[in-house]
């Protein structure tokens, strides 16, 4: 039963492990829009179609500004450091 219980926890241990991860990279790849989207969807929703408007083009600025967050130095090496630390280059 000890055997099963630590097979059991290392697979727990590496399935948590993987998904804490695969969570940093996604915020890391991804923060502009994730924090900019639900203002401008709520933005979207209360001021019309102007709002909609102004917040689709902002949209259209934070996905180019994400674009270009992902061709920055800062955005490199922050994407080595996470994949040394997580192996997801070991495939």
């Amino acid at each position: 039963m000890d055997f099963i219980g630590v097979v059991v926890g290392i697979i727990l241990f590496t399935s948590v492990y993987f998904c804490v991860g695969i969570t940093l990279r996604f915020i890391w790849e991804w923060w502009i829009l994730v924090m900019s989207t639900p203002s401008l969807f709520a933005a979207a929703l209360l001021y019309g179609w102007i709002g909609a408007l102004v917040s689709i083009s902002l949209w259209a600025w934070t996905l180019t500004l994400n674009n270009s967050w992902h061709s920055s130095a800062v955005y490199f090496r922050g994407a080595d450091w996470l994949d040394r630390r997580f192996n997801f280059k070991d495939t």
